[in-house]
């Protein structure tokens, strides 16, 4: 299993969000645990990075497979996420 780490930029995203968000969110993360790969590569400005959707969010993290640790980078809405 993997280890989760939250970036505090993405934590105080996190917490401002209503509970039935932070649930759904916080599954999604937790996901990550097992398999990490489950998201989607992204390309650019976030070149090396994963994201996976958790409707209507995005979670933005990378892999560490060396020291097995996954890094949630940031979190948001998907329309405001990648600019």
């Amino acid at each position: 299993m993997y280890k989760i780490i939250i970036q505090p930029n993405a934590e105080k995203k996190f917490l401002k969000l209503p509970k039935s968000w932070q649930l759904k969110i916080g599954r999604a993360i937790n996901l990550l645990a097992t398999n990490p790969f489950i998201g989607k590569k992204l390309h650019g400005d976030y070149k090396g990075a994963y994201s996976l959707r958790a409707w209507p969010f995005r979670i933005i993290y990378s892999i560490d497979s060396h020291r097995i640790i996954v890094e949630v980078l940031d979190l948001g809405h998907r329309k405001d996420i990648y600019k």
